[in-house]
């Protein structure tokens, strides 16, 4: 883990370090083992205000997304089959359980899917006017999905769009990422 750490860019770990600084909770929700329980109106309460992030975060950036039945149902249905992780970022003393039916819902959310000994960003967010208070929580929310897969023994993590160099082309025959 240090040494994937250390060969982060200096930018983004001081970064992931700001965010850590700022005291924002973050919660791993996970039916493989998470880190606290979903509540009693279970993961979909959660999953519910990460599209509400979602949306705002597509408004502020310019795409849009389907409809919110569609998408929060097959969350909740992969969450249930162990495939998908959510991670989200909370202020300092806010309960996690509670967040679904109050108003202090996630500053930044990230969801992830597992698929084969891949683990995949599938959707980020944030909540933009929180980031003076909470700096770097995006690049905070990725590092510990690294650590994730780190600690499931994963063979690849997929950034969700973010390049590494020497893979910024269309993957050819032969190459492990082709198909």
């Amino acid at each position: 883990e240090a040494a994937i750490f250390g060969a982060i860019a200096k930018s983004t770990r001081q970064r992931i370090r700001q965010a850590e600084r700022s005291g924002a909770e973050v919660v791993r929700f996970d039916a493989r083992g998470g880190d606290a329980p979903v509540g009693p109106g279970g993961i979909r309460g959660h999953l519910d205000r990460f599209y509400d992030l979602l949306l705002a975060t597509g408004e502020r950036r310019g795409f849009t997304f389907g409809a919110r039945r569609e998408f929060v149902t097959w969350w909740e249905r992969a969450f249930g089959a162990g495939h998908l992780v959510y991670l989200a970022a909370f202020r300092p003393g806010d309960s996690a359980a509670e967040a679904p039916a109050g108003p202090n819902g996630p500053l930044a959310g990230l969801i992830l899917f597992r698929h084969g000994e891949r683990l995949s960003t599938v959707h980020s967010a944030d909540m933009a006017d929180a980031r003076a208070e909470f700096p770097g929580l995006p690049h905070l929310l990725r590092w510990r999905a690294i650590q994730v897969a780190l600690a499931e023994g994963r063979a690849e993590m997929d950034l969700g769009g973010v390049d590494v160099p020497g893979a910024r082309h269309i993957p050819q025959p032969g190459e492990p990422m082709f198909g």
